[in-house]
This record gives C-alpha cells, structure tokens and sequence, in this order.
C-alpha cells in the first residue's frame, strides 16, 4: 500500500484513495503504531496523519493520499442501514513509512518483541530438531 501512496504522488499520477471498514481500519491500527490522527474540521471526520516534518493543516491542504474509514450507520432505521464515512485521513508514503517503520519497530522492540520472537524460534528448535 505504501509504495501505491508513493507513487500517488507524481505529478503525472490523480492520486490514491482506499476505503476501509472501520474494523479493518482499527485491525490497522497496531501496524501503524496507533498514530494519532490530528482532527481537521469540526464534526471531527476529516483528519491528517502527517509524517514528523509535515504540518497536518498542508498535508489535508495538498494531500494526494486519502483513507477513507466507512461503518454502518446504526442510528438509521433504514433497512438495510446505509453506510456512512465515519473518518476522511489525508496522509502521505512519508508519514505512513515513519509509523509503520520507524515508529511501529520502537514500540515493538520495546515491547519485547525480539525476547518473544526468539523464545519461540528457540522453542520450535528444542521441539522439533532430531539429534
């Protein structure tokens, strides 16, 4: 996904959406560090996820990169229940690369992610090597 956002923003290219159901979107979450969003308008449904040196206001101002998180509108008493975007997220491959690469890899590191990785592989090896 992320090299598609990167190439969204050649010149030459329209750009790039994806609309995702606000459970996947929450499933995503955790690769992305659980970024914070910055909130962008005031009903609270357009929001920017900037890289560290972007300024959320310009990245929604020239974003080119949109993730649109959609859920059932539950309120309605319509049927079936009529989908509603419940988050608009301009963003770029450059703050979506940081959370997921840089960010997302402290957090795990320091959540003992190698110690829990090698305790498995280690547990595989003892159980499953023939000497």
């Amino acid at each position: 996904m992320i090299l598609k956002v990167q190439v969204a923003e050649h010149d030459l290219c329209a750009g790039f959406a994806i609309i995702l159901p606000l459970l996947v979107w929450n499933s995503w979450l955790r690769h992305f560090a659980s970024p914070k969003l910055i909130k962008i308008d005031a009903v609270g449904r357009v929001f920017a996820l900037a890289g560290p040196s972007q300024q959320p206001k310009d990245v929604v101002a020239h974003a080119r990169t949109w993730i649109f998180i959609f859920d059932v509108d539950c309120a309605s008493s319509e049927s079936p229940q009529p989908l509603l975007i419940a988050r608009r997220i301009a963003t770029s491959a450059s703050a979506l690369t940081h959370q997921a690469f840089a960010i997302a890899a402290q957090q795990g590191i320091a959540g003992g992610v190698i110690d829990r990785n090698r305790g498995t592989l280690e547990r595989r090896v003892l159980e499953n090597w023939a000497c």
